[in-house]
């Protein structure tokens, strides 16, 4: 079954977050610690680096895959954009974090683009990540499909899951089920119930057309 989540979040140095322990973390770089079992890093890609960076570019994409709750795999994709702009102007690597200069570019640093910091920029990327992925599924010949849009917006009358987060997922796979956790078991065996009804009522109905264009 696919599930579609897409979550932004912005960092910033004064709420001593580091960026390169981050990324560490993200590729299973270094001496970052594994917070999970089995999760592990099986892509790293780079684009888009300034020039002090090509040769070391570790600080943007990773794309990991870890176990799920039905004990197969779960893709996910964590991505770390840049809010910096290249402006055609050569910064050094200590000129380029510096705050931008508008009235004299070159002598500050790399601006930042506000429209990351936009709603409308969330709503982009989650339809282009969806698009994405229902590639990635055609190409593997998987009949599973995502959607970013609400299950309201899809015109689905569906309970949605409730979010789990890491540390409820934690305590279930040690066999601790949280009130969230019931609800999201149950609301997975309800669908895999329905799906089941679905292909058999399929089975039968093909059937009964495959005797009916006998008969004739």
């Amino acid at each position: 079954m696919a599930i579609f989540h897409l979550a932004v979040r912005h960092a910033h140095r004064r709420q001593g977050r580091s960026a390169l322990a981050h990324v560490q973390s993200l590729t299973r770089a270094g001496a970052a610690p594994r917070r999970r079992a089995g999760d592990q890093c099986v892509h790293v890609e780079h684009r888009h680096m300034p020039p002090w960076a090509q040769a070391n570019p570790r600080a943007f994409w990773a794309v990991r895959v870890r176990q799920a709750l039905d004990g197969g795999e779960h893709p996910y994709v964590l991505l770390m954009v840049s809010e910096r702009t290249h402006d055609g102007i050569e910064r050094a690597r200590a000129r380029f974090f510096r705050r931008a200069n508008p009235d004299a570019p070159a002598q500050g640093g790399a601006a930042k683009d506000p429209v990351w910091r936009q709603r409308d920029k969330v709503a982009e990327l989650r339809e282009a990540w969806a698009e994405t992925a229902n590639q990635a599924l055609e190409r593997a010949g998987l009949a599973a499909r995502i959607d970013h849009r609400s299950l309201a917006a899809q015109g689905l009358d569906r309970t949605p899951e409730p979010k789990l987060g890491p540390e409820r997922t934690a305590l279930l796979r040690r066999g601790i089920a949280t009130p969230q956790a019931v609800q999201v078991l149950a609301l997975r065996q309800d669908r895999a119930a329905l799906v089941r009804i679905e292909q058999e009522v399929a089975h039968l109905q093909a059937r009964r057309r495959a005797r009916g264009g006998g008969e004739r």
